[in-house]
């Protein structure tokens, strides 16, 4: 993912979010794959909306963590 951020540099980051929208109880669950961290809580249930942030923590790798839930 770091190599898609033109000029992506350690320690630069930003916020994203994941809105829920399912016609049923079905969860979304946050994967980072690979030389991503996620930290946190990764799901995010149905009526729900999570803010992210990614951070570039070296050249090829990155956490992104959980920071709060919105209920809608």
């Amino acid at each position: 993912m770091n190599a898609a951020i033109k000029n992506a540099g350690v320690g630069q980051s930003f916020l994203f979010l994941v809105k829920n929208l399912s016609d049923a109880a079905e969860t979304i669950t946050l994967v980072g794959g690979t030389n991503v961290t996620v930290t946190g809580t990764a799901t995010v249930a149905q009526n729900n909306t999570k803010l992210f942030v990614y951070t570039v923590t070296a050249a090829t790798t990155a956490t992104i963590y959980s920071v709060g839930t919105m209920t809608h």
